[in-house]
């Protein structure tokens, strides 16, 4: 098998998200083109070029999953137990290759007669020693024979990378200079708003959502399948502007702020009332690819596509709306002191002297 099964299929089973069972078990077939008329087929393409991979065809059972390469043909095969705790992978000639036990939770486990347990770490990209499962006897499993070729995979770590608003970029607004964005936020209305986030400034990860509420607003953000699946975050920070130029090149280079994710900012009180705002959204992340043992890639993000660049130009026009407020709001005060100042210079002029004064 070239992939891992993927877990969160394997909690489904175990948690009987799973159709009943056919009494009598299907068997694999040499040629994609005749096991596709068994079950629902998939296909895995390179994030790059686009090129299929393989492909992965499962019955309608659940019970049989079979890989087939670029070219249709049979790689390797898998059966399922009825109650989908234990799976057995074969090579085209039915030799076994590997068996896998699903424990409690997210985990699943592997034991070799070299090597003795074994359970799979997503953090550390590989399999670390452990404890036998409770109430699984190493007799129910037949030896791992390739188990590290089909476990290990290419799987690379990227540490301490920034995980971002898809947004503005600071550095093309001419603050600093590092890609990190901002997102101007209409804050005029209640409601909720969502905007995606990139982790390197490359790849898509998670998103921000924006609520606005009762004169105050409130961020959070999610990744898919939470945190430690696709990676770790390991620090947060959430900023609110109302002024490009409060921004400044000490703070992108150390981002740091009071404010929390989850926590209720006041537009009035903290905001000035603004009508728009600037979110600065900077966490450290350490992340993977692929992002599943299946081989799944993190989707890249292109700035260049037409839905991106205009998404962008709608961005910039509330930070036009932005500056624009901003503007007026000068232009009043302005006058509002050119007038507080005449009539102070009104009220204090001495009177002239008069010649009976003299």
């Amino acid at each position: 098998m070239k992939k891992i099964i993927a877990l969160a299929l394997a909690l489904l089973m175990l948690l009987g998200c799973v159709p009943a069972m056919a009494a009598d078990v299907i068997e694999p077939k040499a040629k994609l083109e005749d096991m596709e008329k068994l079950g629902e087929k998939t296909a895995w393409s390179d994030p790059e070029t686009g090129e299929v991979v393989y492909y992965r065809v499962v019955t309608e059972d659940q019970r049989l999953w079979a890989y087939y390469d670029a070219d249709g043909d049979l790689t390797d095969y898998e059966y399922y137990s009825e109650d989908f705790s234990k799976s057995v992978t074969y090579d085209p000639a039915g030799n076994t290759l590997g068996s896998y036990y699903y424990g409690d939770g997210d985990s699943f486990y592997m034991y070799t007669e070299e090597d003795g347990w074994m359970k799979w770490d997503d953090e550390a990209g590989d399999l670390m020693a452990c404890d036998a499962p409770e109430g699984v006897n190493f007799k129910d499993m037949p030896a791992l024979i390739k188990i590290r070729q089909l476990y290990k995979g290419p799987v690379e770590w990227y540490a301490k990378n920034t995980q971002s608003l898809i947004g503005l970029s600071l550095k093309e607004l001419g603050v600093g200079n590092k890609w990190y964005n901002v997102v101007p936020v209409d804050l005029t209305k209640d409601g909720v708003q969502t905007f995606p986030m990139a982790v390197s400034g490359m790849f898509f990860l998670g998103e921000t959502t924006v609520t606005v509420k009762d004169g105050a607003v409130t961020v959070n953000y999610e990744i898919p399948q939470g945190n430690g699946y696709h990676g770790y975050v390991k620090s947060e920070c959430v900023k609110w502007f109302t002024d490009l130029g409060d921004i400044t090149e000490d703070f992108v280079n150390n981002p740091s702020s009071e404010t929390a994710f989850g926590q209720a900012v006041s537009i009035a009180d903290e905001l000035g009332g603004a009508d728009v705002a600037l979110l600065f959204v900077c966490n450290r992340i350490t992340y993977r690819q692929p992002y599943t043992n299946y081989g799944d890639f993190l989707v890249r993000y292109y700035a260049n596509k037409p839905e991106w660049k205009d998404y962008r130009a709608s961005l910039t026009v509330l930070l036009e709306k932005m500056e624009a407020a901003e503007e007026t709001e000068e232009a009043t005060s302005t006058d509002i002191a050119d007038a507080t100042t005449t009539d102070l210079v009104e009220e204090t002029v001495p009177a002239t002297a008069t010649d009976t004064d003299a």
